[in-house]
């Protein structure tokens, strides 16, 4: 299915996008207009105005005085999925942008060194995380949302479906800017206000999940399957060539990379 669908979405999307998720939204707005529905509601935004996404822990404990970012530390361990050596992993890694950059040297070795020259994008990113709210406005207003809702138009448009996103709500995106940190998240728990105004109404083992995934799509299946095919394409880029030292090899490889 994927690889009957594959042209179509790149023609819709009409630029390269960065992972395979893509389609599995094309999917949902194929299938609610095979249901015969035009209109649906989205959740996104929610995660950018709020802070639902873990990678806003190293923000979050900065924020906090000393004494309280230790106990913010463990708090975050045990109400998310991360284990304390993946938090403090996270902490570094998103605001060290040499660390960031030697991963991606050596993750992608094959590129000229040129390719790697331009990293202002990574120090801008790596200076925003010692400031929530900076950080926050980054991604809603540059680095994240903007894709995130242009792929989301191009896919719900596709098929004719219109999609409405009450949690950009321009007056709510502005209540949660201004909204101080600790209602954003509290002892661990990321978007705290929004799991709080759930109870009652949700049941608590959704209101307090701590396994919340992204809309993820299954990689690794769709990967093993055409992986030779894909390299084979990989190989006779010649937009590839022009920026590699040398030839890729499959086994350098993972998932995300080779998508």
């Amino acid at each position: 299915q994927l690889l009957q669908v594959i042209n179509s979405v790149v023609y819709y999307q009409e630029e390269p996008f960065p992972d395979a998720s893509i389609f599995m939204q094309y999917f949902v707005m194929e299938k609610a207009r095979e249901l015969g529905y035009s209109v649906m509601l989205s959740g996104q935004g929610g995660d950018e105005t709020l802070l639902g996404y873990e990678r806003y822990y190293p923000a979050y404990l900065l924020s906090l005085p000393l004494w309280q970012s230790l106990k913010g530390f463990f708090q975050s361990c045990k109400n998310s999925r991360l284990s304390p050596t993946e938090l403090l992993a996270y902490c570094f890694y998103f605001t060290l942008w040499p660390l960031r950059r030697w991963r991606l040297k050596r993750k992608l070795g094959f590129l000229k060194p040129e390719c790697f020259e331009r990293t202002e994008w990574l120090k801008a990113i790596a200076k925003s995380y010692f400031s929530i709210n900076t950080l926050q406005k980054t991604e809603v207003l540059h680095v994240q949302l903007p894709h995130l809702l242009r792929y989301e138009d191009k896919n719900s448009m596709a098929h004719s479906v219109e999609t409405r996103l009450p949690f950009l709500d321009y007056r709510l995106v502005e209540a949660s800017l201004c909204m101080d940190i600790k209602h954003k998240i509290r002892a661990g728990w990321t978007k705290y206000i929004l799991r709080k105004s759930m109870v009652g109404i949700l049941p608590n083992q959704i209101i307090w999940r701590k396994n919340k995934l992204g809309f993820d799509a299954p990689e690794k299946t769709w990967t093993d399957t055409i992986k030779y095919q894909m390299h084979a394409e990989i190989q006779n880029s010649k937009i590839l060539s022009s920026l590699c030292c040398r030839e890729i090899e499959l086994k350098e490889l993972d998932n995300k990379t080779l998508w």
